[in-house]
């Protein structure tokens, strides 16, 4: 399958992607590919373009020079339309509404958008004080942060679609914008993985929907820890959570053997110290240190006591 939005969005408007779409699919397959991959990458391409003039412009008045190519980034991800009152309005577009969006099924609305309105002013400030490593690290953090609302997209598709709800054919083509966008992502964390949303939440889909839901969940459960992602911010939706069967590293289980060698050579150390403490008492014993006591007269000469008998 085709993981890129030019093509996706060519196929929905031409019908051409070999898949015959109703005319509210393909509407919605445009928008939503829009809405994800286009200004996902759009934004991240400012955001990343400020990284990289940091410490190379004059700028920092706010007006000129790399804070400039942040604020177009945020501007792609907020849009106008959402306007300046408190958590924006249901009249948006972009990254942000889709994020306003879905946050009310996973019931993490106080995360996402706080947490991405939070870095996109720490990014700024930084770029204004010319603090390159801190202009870095919001954009990293931000390109992470915003996975979640597709991955959330992804999942609440699986989960209409193997309820067989209202407006499946929307669902279908939810499912597979959203699975698109992170596919490349999920591909490279863990190839089974891919294959399994794929199946599941391509066009035109499996022949049994039943199993949908479980069978996305585990596979993205087996991606998040080299995606980089934290379950916990996706939130629970109808009673599922993302985080069952997730096993991040930790490392614990690198320290756990250590701590064990650690002992294991200790405990040999301790078991030789204490033969050798041992072998020294034991040549320290009367018995095994004769003291032969030459005589002042006369010969060491058993041979009489043989002539004798």
């Amino acid at each position: 399958p085709s993981f890129f939005s030019d093509i996706i969005i060519r196929e929905a408007l031409g019908n051409s992607g070999g898949v015959e779409l109703s005319d509210s699919q393909r509407r919605r397959i445009v928008m939503r590919a829009s809405q994800t991959m286009i200004v996902y990458f759009g934004a991240l391409k400012h955001l990343y373009e400020a990284v990289a003039e940091c410490g190379s412009s004059s700028g920092g008045d706010g007006t000129t020079g790399y804070t400039d190519n942040w604020d177009r980034g945020a501007a792609l991800l907020i849009g106008s339309l959402e306007g300046s009152q408190y958590n924006g309005t249901s009249n948006g577009f972009m990254f942000y509404d889709l994020a306003q969006e879905l946050c009310l099924d996973f019931g993490n609305c106080d995360a996402i958008n706080e947490e991405l309105v939070t870095l996109l002013y720490a990014g700024r400030g930084a770029a204004l004080s010319n603090s390159c490593g801190g202009v870095r690290k919001a954009a990293n953090q931000i390109s992470t942060l915003l996975l979640i609302p597709m991955i959330q997209g992804a999942l609440r598709s699986a989960i209409r679609l193997s309820q067989l709800a209202d407006n499946e054919d929307l669902h279908r083509a939810d499912a597979y914008v959203f699975s698109r966008a992170v596919l490349p992502l999920v591909a490279s964390a863990n190839w089974d993985a891919s294959r399994t949303i794929d199946e599941q939440l391509g066009l035109p889909g499996p022949s049994s929907t039943r199993r949908t839901a479980s069978e996305v969940f585990s596979a993205f459960a087996m991606a998040y820890p080299k995606m980089g992602v934290d379950c916990k911010m996706i939130g629970t939706i109808e009673g599922s959570d993302p985080c069952d069967g997730v096993v991040y590293d930790t490392g614990l289980g690198s320290i756990l053997w250590i701590i064990i060698g650690s002992i294991a050579g200790v405990c040999l150390l301790g078991v030789g110290v204490h033969f050798a403490r041992k072998r020294k008492s034991k040549k320290s014993l009367p018995e095994n240190n004769p003291d032969f006591v030459v005589p002042e007269r006369g010969e060491l000469n058993h041979s009489m006591n043989l002539l004798e008998k």
